[in-house]
């Protein structure tokens, strides 16, 4: 009886020191929990389209070619399901931004200032980029836009250059080489339109 009692005094002496020890033992912080992924890619819905006319071999808003391209991309946008806020307000607004350059910071807080309720701002611009000869101007037709999330971080830019190339004398003007290279704006828009949902998506 009494080394039973021994025995059951021992063990009671283990398990208190066991625990004791594992008491004092240092507690390794946990590591700290990434942000959620969903806070980083934020669903965007609200998007507005500002057209810009200034970059070299732009075509010029007001152009009824850049008119008809910009209108069939916020209509393609729409389609993919996200809610389109009219940019042409903001040109309304500050009549410098049509064919003049500004600062992407600049535009992106003038379409804040319009409309409170965006997660992104496109840019966008058609262009017509020229290889010129001695005998004629290459030209060709591309969609460009520059993509930001309504607090100015970039998510992306998207381009299409149509495959076709037309050689036109030089006799034939800017508005001969826009109104040319028009017959592929739409399929250039299209192309475009699917990189920019993908990238927003």
């Amino acid at each position: 009886m009494r080394s039973a009692v021994v025995i059951g005094a021992a063990v009671a002496l283990v398990v208190v020191g066991y625990v004791g020890a594992r008491l004092l033992e240092p507690r390794v912080p946990a590591p700290p929990q990434a942000p959620a992924a969903a806070a980083a890619t934020a669903s965007i819905a609200n998007v507005m389209v500002i057209a810009d006319g200034a970059l070299p071999g732009g075509i010029a808003r007001g152009n009824r070619v850049f008119e008809a391209a910009l209108t069939a991309f916020e209509a393609q946008l729409r389609t993919a399901g996200f809610t389109v806020h009219d940019g042409r307000a903001v040109s309304v607004t500050n009549p410098a931004l049509d064919n003049e350059k500004r600062a992407d910071t600049e535009v992106l807080q003038l379409a804040r200032r319009q409309q409170t309720r965006l997660d992104a701002v496109i840019v966008f611009s058609l262009l017509t980029p020229i290889d010129s000869t001695m005998q004629a101007q290459n030209a060709a037709i591309r969609g460009a836009a520059r993509m930001f999330r309504a607090d100015g971080r970039s998510i992306g830019t998207a381009e299409w250059t149509s495959p076709m190339r037309w050689s036109l004398p030089y006799a034939c003007d800017r508005t001969c080489l826009i109104d040319t290279v028009a017959v592929e704006a739409a399929t250039v828009v299209s192309a475009m339109s699917e990189r920019v949902v993908a990238a927003l998506r």
